[in-house]
């Protein structure tokens, strides 16, 4: 699992800016992520797999990737994706 620094896009221009805090020390993102293997865990396998089949995805080589939110404040903030995606909550409750 992977921290990486906060940013945000100007979708008019499509540019990245990385965001600072109020002493001017870089921001980290409040969440973590990391990219999907298939193999490593079986039950995840299982739910990938069932995911494609109820939404017909045929593409077998996809680029999945995973966020860990640490608690109830993590966030990731609004964005778009050019490709297909699904948002899976795994273990505690919270509010998409």
């Amino acid at each position: 699992w992977k921290q990486s620094a906060s940013e945000t896009k100007d979708f008019r221009t499509a540019s990245y800016f990385l965001r600072y805090d109020h002493e001017g020390k870089m921001r980290m993102m409040s969440m973590r992520s990391t990219g999907y293997r298939q193999g490593v865990v079986p039950r995840l396998d299982a739910l990938v797999q069932k995911i494609h089949r109820k939404v017909g995805i045929t593409d077998q080589e996809h680029g999945a990737g995973m966020y860990w939110f640490s608690d109830g404040d993590a966030s990731v903030g609004s964005h778009r994706h050019v490709f297909w995606s699904a948002r899976v909550a795994l273990g505690a409750n919270r509010i998409m």
